[in-house]
Order: C-alpha cells, then structure tokens, then sequence
C-alpha cells in the first residue's frame, strides 16, 4: 500500500527484484568495521558521546584501504524466492512477488508470460510462470506500466515504462525489442517527450500494425499528450497536446478499427474517438457529466462490439457503459449498482478508497458476451450485472489473494483463464465449469519484492530480513530459496543486534 523508495546497504544491495548478495573476490579484504566500532564505543567520554572528530579521522583512515569497486563484485540473485504470506487477510495465498503493474500473455504461445513491475523491470517465462528471466537489465528506468506485444510479430515487444500507480519513478519512454526481448531500444524518452512520465497507455492498431498511439500520466496524476507513430514505434509525432488521455483502447472488431480515449479537457470530462487510426480525433464522443477528473480512471472496448465502451473510476465510484451505435446519440447506462465495495468489517467504501493507486478496468470475452473487471483493492467482476468478488474479498479473513489490483489479461484462447497482477505479485485465475474459480501462485520464482530495508546476521550470510511494500517482512533463516514471512503490512525498517543476533526488530506500517 505504501509506495515506498529503494535503499542500499553497504553490504547488501537491496533491489526492486529482490534482494542480491555480493560474493566479492577471495582476495578481498576484510575492513573490520564491527572490530572498528567496538573500539570506538569502548572510547566514549564520561557523559557516552563519542568524539567525533578523532572518530573521522581514524574512519578516513579506514575508507582509504582499497577495496573493489562494486561494479567488479559479482552478484547474486538470493530472492525473496517461495515468499509466503504471514496470514490470509490482505494477503491472500502465496508465494508472493512485488507488484505487478502489467500483464501479458504471448498471442500464440500461452506457455510465455510476460511481467511488468513496478520498479523491478521486465521479466519473461517460457514455462507459464514456473520460472522467470529478467529482459530489462540495463534499461535507465526499471519501472514498467504497459506491455503490448505485435499480435502477428510477437518477437516485436512494446513496453511503457514509468511507475503511473506508485507515482515514484521516472521513465525512460517507450522500449521497443524486435527479437523477443534479446535487445532494446528506448523510444520517446526526451523530457519533452514523455521522458518524465510513466507510459501508461500503448496501442497496436492490429490490422495496420506499424501504427502505434501513446501517451502516459506525470508525476502527481496528470495525464501527457496523444503521441502517434507510423513506423512500428521508430518515430513518433505528438498529435494533440490540448486535452489529457488518461487511457487509449482499440477495438477488436471493425474496419477500420475505432481508437476509443478517455480525456479530460478544460474540466470536461468525455469518451472520444477516431476513426482513422488515431490520426484526427474527430469520431463520435461522449461527456461523462457527473465525472470531475480521470484520476484513477479506466477505458476498455467490448471483445463482442466495438460500438460499446465501459469505464470505470474509483475516485468517482463510478463503473459506466456507453454505447455508441448511434454516433450522434450515444446510450450511457450506470453499472456501479450492487458493485464490491465493502463489508467484512470495513467501511461501505472501503474498496475504493486507495483508486488513485490501485485500479484497472478489464474486459474478457466469455464466449460470446463480456466480462467486466474492475479492479479496486479487491477483484470483482460482472457478465451480467451483477457483480462479484473475485478475491473472497481480499479484505476478508480467507481472503484469495493479495490487496490492491493493478493489472489483468485474458488468454489468448481460453476464455477460463487469466493472468492477475496486483501488490503481492503475479497469479493465474482459473475457472472451472464458470461456477468454480482458484488462483494460483506465479511468484515462487520471481523474486520482485520492492525492499525498503535490510538487516544481515553478523555471522551468517543465509540470515537476514528486510521490509518491503505491501509484502511485509521477509526473513530468511539459512535457506535463500524459502523465505517466510514476520509483522505485517508494508514492512519499514529492520534491524538484527550485533551482539546478540537472536533478538530481531521488524517495522510495519
């Protein structure tokens, strides 16, 4: 829930993809620092200050001993790998992973899964989910809002980059690979581009694919211009920097395929359209009146008819269907009735009360008709209207899985299936008979959790713990590939004593 910045210890890197454990050369040596300040404790004054004058000088002394530059050390992944969940309310089941702002799957290989974290980068499984290869080490910015994957030519993978849910990292634009993730080029990434801000709306129009439309959120929630290109993203042209789009979806039917948006213009908000692949955006258009901003707001199309859009906002506690098949008299109908939002011993509102941080609006085909879901701190979902929890809700004691939602997609030919992103990481939901449902765990291998902290054993390098966003405290006890899981909430600082390592401390939030 919280959204919080990375830290480095001097002898542990502590990464948005875990945590890693430096194995410096043989000959390195040893700088004593305990030896160091056990000397300097026994030399307080009377009144137990340390004089600190002598104490920088004979430090100065110790910092001048030459040691290897970091980038020279070798460096290994050591998790969190199979972190489990301290109890079920709030954190469903595990293993858990860090959040997952995007989620896709290959367009004809459903055994390849791609993820995209919050400031852990890229990450890729050929084996549906069993185990996992980062593709973005290198990247300037680690943090990933979208992926989009060419439906025809999947070796060409599109990635929006920027923390558009956490509001905390920069971006470096659009990464573009056209040999499946092997190399990449940054597209986009000037500060007068969309450089400063995170990517979080990337369309592939799928029947004139070397048409791409984007656009992205600032720092502080305020959506960027429109930015097209007709060069499968090797350039790009700014279209309209007069209203904000806070989202861009494209039909999956239709010829040519309508570009649907959700704008925001000198206070008004609206559904617009195009009808020529996003080149002008002259096409049919609707004013959501009772709507004030498109904060932690969401677009999608219909899988069945691409006249029909649905939006939802939970800053406006608001779920809307628009219909357009008459152009000049578009018919909106409200859904939000009967929707998720409470209960279990929180307040009516209580799912929509984080909308400007966790929230997507997914919509799956279910043979013929469409599934909505909306996701809030808990997953719900409607085909017919009347809406459901997907999570048990994930605010309840037997909650099914972790708060806060941030992404969804369906598979590509089974419509029982889907990939679920959110703060505790990646899972597969599957139906069985559409009366039954179960999720399971994608994160024993993908070690993401977004550590905030880290404390380490004084003697032994398979003992430490640290605090992480909404993941509360891993610890590990000797074995790297198991990690359990202490306190609660997002976890802060840890601490393990010097002299007696038995006696640990774990913050939470």
């Amino acid at each position: 829930m919280l959204r919080s910045f990375l830290m480095i210890s001097l002898v542990l890197a502590v990464s948005a993809t875990g945590l890693f454990w430096p194995r410096p050369p043989a000959a390195t040596p040893k700088t004593g620092y305990y030896a160091f300040y056990e000397q300097w404790r026994a030399r307080r004054e009377i009144n137990g200050r340390i004089p600190w004058e002598a104490y920088r000088t004979e430090r100065q002394k110790i910092e001048r001993i030459k040691v290897p530059e970091v980038a020279s050390l070798k460096w290994e992944q050591i998790g969190a790998f199979n972190l489990q969940t301290p109890y079920r309310v709030y954190f469903g089941q595990g293993p858990l992973g860090g959040r997952v702002n995007a989620v896709a799957y290959h367009p004809t290989n459903p055994n390849i899964l791609y993820a995209g974290l919050a400031t852990g980068g890229l990450w890729r499984s050929g084996d549906a989910g069993k185990t996992w290869t980062c593709l973005s080490r290198g990247w300037p910015v680690q943090s990933v809002s979208r992926i989009m994957i060419d439906p025809v030519l999947p070796n060409r993978i599109y990635v929006g980059t920027g923390d558009t849910h956490g509001d905390m990292a920069r971006s470096s634009g659009i990464m573009r690979s056209v040999d499946s993730g092997a190399t990449w080029m940054s597209f986009l990434a000037a500060p007068s581009e969309l450089g400063d801000v995170g990517v979080n709306s990337l369309v592939v129009i799928p029947t004139n694919r070397n048409i791409l439309l984007a656009s992205g959120t600032t720092r502080g929630g305020t959506p960027a211009g429109l930015y097209r290109s007709t060069t499968w993203g090797s350039s790009w042209t700014l279209v309209d920097d007069s209203v904000q789009i806070q989202d861009l979806e494209v039909a999956s039917q239709g010829s040519p395929r309508r570009v649907y948006g959700l704008f925001a213009s000198g206070g008004v908000i609206f559904i617009g359209s195009s009808n020529n692949l996003g080149a002008t955006w002259d096409g049919p258009s609707h004013v959501l009146a009772t709507w004030s901003t498109t904060r932690g707001a969401d677009l999608a199309v219909s899988k069945n008819n691409p006249n029909i859009v649905y939006v939802s906002s939970g800053v406006e506690r608001s779920i809307v269907a628009v219909n357009f098949t008459d152009p000049g008299s578009p018919v909106e109908t409200d859904l939000t009735a009967g929707f998720v939002a409470g209960g279990f011993g929180q307040a009516d509102d209580y799912n929509w009360s984080q909308a400007d941080y966790n929230y997507h609006l997914t919509v799956l085909n279910n043979r013929g008709g469409d599934e909505l879901h909306v996701g809030q701190i808990d997953l719900a979902w409607t085909e017919d209207g009347s809406w459901f929890s997907l999570g048990g809700p994930s605010y309840a004691n037997d909650s099914l899985i972790h708060n806060d939602q941030h992404s969804m997609a369906g598979h590509p030919t089974n419509p029982d299936q889907a990939l679920v992103g959110n703060d505790g990481g990646l899972f597969r939901l599957t139906w069985t008979n559409r009366d039954t449902m179960a999720y399971q765990s994608l994160n024993a291998n993908l070690p993401t959790q977004m550590f905030v902290s880290g404390a380490y054993h004084p003697n032994h390098p398979g003992i430490m713990l640290g605090g992480t966003q909404d993941n509360a405290t891993p610890v590990a006890r000797g074995n790297l590939k198991a990690w359990s899981n202490v306190s609660g909430g997002d976890g802060g600082q840890a601490a393990i004593h010097p002299k007696n390592p038995l006696v640990q401390f774990a913050t939470a939030q």
